[in-house]
């Protein structure tokens, strides 16, 4: 799939290839910002300074290509990664070179909505703001001057923002974070195999 990718894609920087079906998710890229522009229900990573470390390691200049692998199962699904050569596509041994850096799963929370809820529209437009409705350490759970636009038009006192906003939902465990970020305009495209 690296090979595929160098070769229909190495002139750009935008571009994203992604390999679905039942059991995994796959996408290809170099430039993490198109995962939240092209909207797709992956997780973004974090690489923080293993990147470098990486790319500094096998002395490369250009960027990295990488991919992001989501398993789906019910219980405990599970997210790994991978770098590789942006020309020759070999893999690169991260593991070593970062096994003392952190890297930050952000998860991508419209992955966990269900578009058949009742409160769908509200929960979209909500994260949509950046307010993870998740994590009730988010302001708009606890600062009652907390603005955001409403498509309720309407107001929801402090009290029932949890309720009415998520109601029968567990929230983050103790300990995980959950964690957003804004990103600019790259005019990124996709490509879908299934």
């Amino acid at each position: 799939m690296i090979k595929t990718y160098i070769s229909e894609f190495n002139y750009t920087y935008n571009h994203i290839t992604q390999y679905k079906n039942e059991n995994y998710s796959i996408i290809i890229y170099k430039n993490s910002n198109c995962i939240k522009e092209l909207s797709l229900l992956m997780p973004n990573i974090n690489f923080t300074s293993c990147y470098t470390k990486v790319k500094k390691a096998y002395n490369i200049t250009e960027n990295l290509i990488i991919s992001v692998v989501d398993k789906k199962e019910l219980i405990n699904p599970i997210t790994f990664y991978s770098f590789f050569h942006p020309i020759s596509g070999e893999k690169l041994n991260a593991k070593n070179i970062c096994k003392e850096d952190i890297i930050i799963l952000n998860e991508n929370l419209n992955v966990m909505l269900n578009e058949n809820d009742t409160y769908y529209t509200i929960q979209t437009s909500l994260t949509e703001q950046g307010i993870n409705i998740f994590e009730t350490s988010d302001p708009f759970f606890n600062d009652i001057c907390y603005n955001f636009e409403n498509p309720l038009k309407k107001d929801i006192p402090l009290y029932y923002r949890k309720k009415y906003i998520y109601p029968n939902t567990s929230e983050c465990d103790q300990g995980c974070q959950n964690r957003r970020h804004k990103f600019r305009r790259n005019d990124c495209n996709m490509s879908l195999q299934i």
